[in-house]
């Protein structure tokens, strides 16, 4: 079982720098985590936990239950019916 005070240390990726000793050498190897990584990073630094619905959307992910939803956007984006998220979000 891994310690979770050391979670980090154990999926540090190998391209990772052994050392980083300024704030743009700490942003510039944060950047190169894969997204799953950086956010356990966040989640860690910020003391956010798993909650009941973080919980139900792994639990659905990891039953399939996006792979329609998925498939049909992905239809609607090479159908060219998709809208850059700028202006859905722009009024």
């Amino acid at each position: 079982m891994v310690d979770p005070e050391n979670w980090f240390a154990l999926s540090v990726p190998r391209n990772f720098p052994a050392s980083v000793s300024t704030v743009q050498e700490i942003k510039s190897a944060i950047d190169r985590l894969p997204v799953e990584e950086r956010a356990a990073l966040v989640a860690e630094l910020c003391g956010w936990a798993d909650d009941d619905w973080d919980r139900q959307m792994k639990a659905d992910a990891a039953a399939g239950k996006f792979g329609p939803l998925n498939e049909e956007a992905s239809k609607a984006y090479q159908a060219g019916q998709a809208k850059p998220l700028d202006d859905i979000l722009k009024p």
